[in-house]
């Protein structure tokens, strides 16, 4: 069964790029890889697409590329973080926030009554255990600083709430 097809809003798999890097040096296939590691098969992001993105970060100062050995000793252009992108990832990921919190709030009634698509007509809050977020988090500077120390836990918590977003657009009623 060939599964449904994910298109990314403009300038997202450029965020998605960024908070992956947040991680750590990383070649393309290894963010290619990654991306649909923690979307669960979500994002599957084709060369066409991941390499001309790499290409306009890197021409924007966003991201910096250098050859090395990969891990199975063979030649790899590594992709990693500027400051100049980890602070435009802190401005793309307050857009983000505001986009998503603004879509999600658009499914909910606002009398207060039943929710309408099966979405709670208050967003739940934001709970630490195993790291899953409950509620969209409201980054500041300090905590988007906070968060990329914590590597994948940062990217997966970007990632997740991406997913449950496209699950949202593509099929309302599901959770």
């Amino acid at each position: 069964m060939k599964s449904p097809k994910t298109d990314l809003l403009q300038g997202t798999l450029d965020l998605l790029i960024l908070r992956t890097l947040a991680s750590g040096d990383m070649h393309g296939w290894g963010i290619s890889q990654r991306l649909q590691q923690v979307s669960r098969d979500v994002l599957q992001v084709t060369q066409g697409s991941l390499y001309p993105a790499l290409y306009r970060l890197e021409q924007r100062g966003w991201i910096e590329s250098s050859w090395r050995d990969s891990e199975h000793n063979r030649r790899a252009k590594y992709y990693r973080l500027t400051k100049s992108g980890r602070k435009q990832l802190a401005e793309e990921t307050a857009t983000w926030e505001r986009i998503t919190t603004a879509s999600l709030a658009s499914f909910s009634m606002p009398s207060g009554g039943l929710p309408r698509h099966g979405t709670p007509t208050r967003l739940p809050r934001w709970g630490p255990r195993h790291g899953t977020p409950t509620r969209l988090p409201r980054w500041g500077p300090r905590v988007v600083a906070a968060r990329e120390s914590q590597s994948t836990a940062c990217c997966d918590s970007s990632l997740n709430q991406f997913r449950r977003s496209a699950r949202m657009a593509a099929c309302p009623g599901s959770s």
